[in-house]
């Protein structure tokens, strides 16, 4: 079950265009950028409306909230 982890937005550097998420593991508030693990959490992929994570070695996607 994966619904400790919310995410709650994006945010992206206009000159990089490196881009991370805002998600909550939780209730606490993190910014996670691609390919990076934040409590055993990967994070694989990140639109504006949805992040693909990996936990517990599956892929969940997890909608904007």
């Amino acid at each position: 079950d994966i619904s400790f982890i919310k995410y709650k937005g994006i945010i992206s550097n206009s000159i990089t265009h490196k881009k991370a998420a805002i998600i909550s593991i939780n209730g606490n508030d993190e910014l996670a950028r691609l390919n990076k693990v934040v409590n055993n959490i990967k994070i694989n992929s990140i639109k504006k409306d949805r992040i693909q994570v990996t936990y517990q070695d599956k892929k969940y996607w997890i909608k904007r909230q």
